[in-house]
C-alpha cells in the first residue's frame, strides 16, 4: 500500500519511490513475487476514507493476501485509533503487517511492540501539529483577522480588504427577527412569522428555530468577533470564557446592545 497526501508530492517521485522500494523488499526480503499495489494519491492519512485503502481492506477480508507492506507506517495511517482498529482486523485474519522503513513486521513479538511505540509517537505528533494550528488561528483572531467559514446572514465579506459589510436586504430580515423574538420570546413564533411571510434563508429554504437562534444570540450582529468559544468541531465543548477571543467594533453592527 502506497500513499501521498498532496498533488505536489504526486507530481514528484514519492509514489514511484515507494513502489520501487516495496516491490524490491517483497521480492528480496520476503521472497514474495505475487503482489498487488494499492495506491492512494492525494489523500490524507488522518482517516481511512481513501478508495484504494478501502478496496485493499475489502479484499483482505476475502482472504486474498497474506501480508500488508508499507513504506512507512504513516503512509497507511496517522491516526492511532484507526490503525489499531485496522491492525486488530489484520491479526484476526492472520495477515502480517510489515513496514519497510521501520524494519519490523508483526509476525514477531518485537515487531509488534515496536509498532505500538511508533504509533504512540505518531499520534503525539498529530496532536502537537493540531495544537500549533489552533494557536496560529487564535493569534490571527486576536489580531482581528477572520479565520474563514460561512459568512453570517446579513453580511458580505471582501476577502481582498478583509472587511465585512452589511447586506441591507438580509439585515432588514435580521432586524425583523430580533424585534419579533424580543416581543414574543419564542423562536418558534418567529419561525412561523418568517415562513408565513414567505421569507427564506440565504440557501433558499424555510427558516428553522436553530437558524433564528443563531441570529438572536450571536454577538456578531452587535459588531463583535468572537472566536475560540468551542473546543473541536464534533463534540462542540465550550471553552472557559477567559479563553475566548472577543474583538469589539470589529465590523459594522446590525443590532445595538
Amino acid at each position: 500500500y502506497i500513499r501521498v497526501s498532496t498533488t505536489h508530492q504526486i507530481d514528484k517521485d514519492s509514489l514511484p519511490m515507494q513502489r520501487k522500494d516495496l516491490t524490491a523488499y517483497a521480492s528480496l526480503l520476503l521472497g514474495i513475487e505475487d503482489y498487488e499495489i494499492f495506491e492512494d494519491a492525494g489523500y490524507s492519512g488522518k482517516n481511512t476514507d481513501r478508495p484504494a485503502f478501502q478496496d485493499m481492506m475489502e479484499r483482505i477480508r476475502k482472504h486474498e493476501f497474506s501480508h500488508v507492506l508499507v513504506w512507512k507506517i504513516d503512509r497507511i495511517s496517522r491516526n492511532l485509533l484507526d490503525f489499531a482498529k485496522m491492525y486488530e482486523e489484520l491479526k484476526s485474519l492472520n495477515v502480517t503487517f510489515v513496514s519497510k522503513n521501520e524494519h519490523f513486521d508483526t509476525s514477531t513479538a518485537m515487531g509488534e511492540a515496536m509498532l505500538q511505540i511508533l504509533l504512540e509517537f505518531a499520534e503525539l505528533e498529530r496532536h502537537m501539529t493540531s495544537e500549533r494550528v489552533t494557536a496560529t488561528m487564535i493569534s490571527r483572531a486576536g489580531s482581528g483577522l477572520w479565520n474563514g467559514g460561512r459568512v453570517p446572514y446579513g453580511y458580505s465579506y471582501d476577502a481582498d480588504k478583509s472587511e465585512f459589510s452589511i447586506r441591507e436586504d438580509e439585515a432588514a430580515i435580521c432586524k425583523l427577527i430580533k424585534n419579533d423574538y424580543l416581543e414574543h420570546q419564542s423562536t418558534l413564533h418567529t419561525v412561523r412569522m418568517l415562513n408565513a411571510k414567505g421569507y427564506q434563508t440565504r440557501s433558499g429554504v424555510e427558516w428553522s428555530a436553530h437558524a433564528v437562534w443563531i441570529i438572536v444570540s450571536s454577538p456578531f450582529y452587535a459588531g463583535i468577533y468572537r472566536y475560540n468559544r468551542y473546543k473541536g468541531t464534533e463534540s462542540r465543548k465550550v471553552n472557559p470564557e477567559d479563553e475566548w477571543v472577543m474583538i469589539y467594533d470589529h465590523h459594522p453592527a446590525i443590532f445595538t446592545l
